[in-house]
């Protein structure tokens, strides 16, 4: 299960300059706008462009559908109507707009350079390209209020921008970038939008477990994990199943605990789930292994169980793993 890797792009003054890392969707940065193509690591169904009437368009990321020609017209409500995770990015021959998806599950960050204005999907990236240091005032206020407002619009390194999520930034030779949230007004009744809310999440789901050759769930026996793994099951064909892992002590008694939940779930879903118990022991305790985290932009929010997600992760592609949608307490939405 290879993480999708960085994707970016921007408007130089001068001279063409690539800074996307290996990874299919990256975008080659030249003057006046960029072009889009594929890279490796990307799935084909998650890096897709399209050429039409003098405008080149690009999706990246999990997206419902076949058809991306609703990128061209880059309106809100067409960018943000397809089930999925992506980010919409839109050139022609005046201007580069990108589309940040609705839950930042793929967050995007802007920085000043050659002249011009680089976007990209990893900070640390654009953090290299410019030399830039640590922001020590965002690490502060991430270790003291790390939902504070402030942090929204930072990165954790001086001088590269956060673009919010649900927004649409514009890139035109010469100009300053502009950033502009997507105005997404809907009147609705508290049943309507509760029945949004499903049908989004169903959506979400199926998006990436139908594409997925087997597909993957964590399985803890709480609500959220269930609630996922069962949505898992009703968008596969019934000669299919999800390969789900359940983390649990080491010696724990059969049909304890959570893991007692769990097999209550794997009975109910009637051999639509394929079950991997994985049991913990002291190598696998929080905040060990925390060597072998790999870098990133910051550090997640499982990086204190690393060994654990490690192990876990191990073992869904020792089964044959090849997609692993997780919650994060269904407020988020699915990763």
């Amino acid at each position: 299960m290879q993480p999708s890797a960085p994707f970016g792009g921007g408007e130089l003054r001068h001279t063409p300059f690539p800074i996307a890392t290996t990874g299919r969707g990256a975008a080659a940065v030249g003057r006046p706008v960029p072009a889009v193509g594929p890279r490796p690591h990307w799935l084909d169904h998650e890096a897709r462009a399209i050429d039409r009437g003098g405008s080149r368009a690009a999706v990246i990321g999990p997206c419902g559908g076949t058809d991306i020609a609703f990128a061209v017209d880059a309106s809100a409500d067409t960018v943000t109507a397809r089930p999925g995770a992506y980010t919409v990015i839109r050139a022609d021959n005046r201007q580069l707009m990108v589309f940040t998806d609705l839950g930042s599950t793929c967050p995007l960050y802007t920085t000043a350079f050659g002249g011009g204005t680089v976007w990209g999907s990893s900070a640390r990236a654009l953090a290299e390209l410019t030399g830039a240091d640590v922001d020590v005032m965002w690490l502060a206020s991430a270790l003291t209020d790390p939902a504070a407002p402030t942090n929204r619009s930072r990165s954790p390194f001086t001088g590269v921008r956060a673009i919010p999520p649900g927004a649409r930034i514009t890139l035109r030779p010469g100009r300053s970038p502009v950033t502009a949230p997507l105005r997404l007004i809907r009147s609705d009744t508290v049943a309507g939008a509760a029945q949004r809310l499903r049908h989004a999440l169903e959506g979400g789901v199926a998006t990436r477990v139908t594409v997925a050759s087997i597909p993957t769930c964590d399985l803890s026996g709480g609500l959220d994990s269930t609630s996922l793994c069962f949505l898992a099951c009703e968008h596969l064909p019934s000669t299919r199943a999800v390969t789900a892992v359940t983390v649990h002590p080491d010696g724990q008694p059969h049909g304890g605990g959570d893991l007692g939940y769990a097999q209550a779930a794997v009975r109910h879903a009637s051999g639509h789930i394929a079950h991997r118990p994985l049991p913990l022991t002291n190598e696998h305790l929080p905040y060990s292994g925390l060597d072998r985290v790999p870098a990133t932009d910051e550090p997640a929010p499982s990086t204190v169980t690393y060994s654990r997600l490690a192990a876990e992760f191990a073992l869904l592609a020792a089964a044959g793993g090849a997609l692993h949608p997780r919650q994060r307490g269904m407020l988020r939405g699915i990763d």
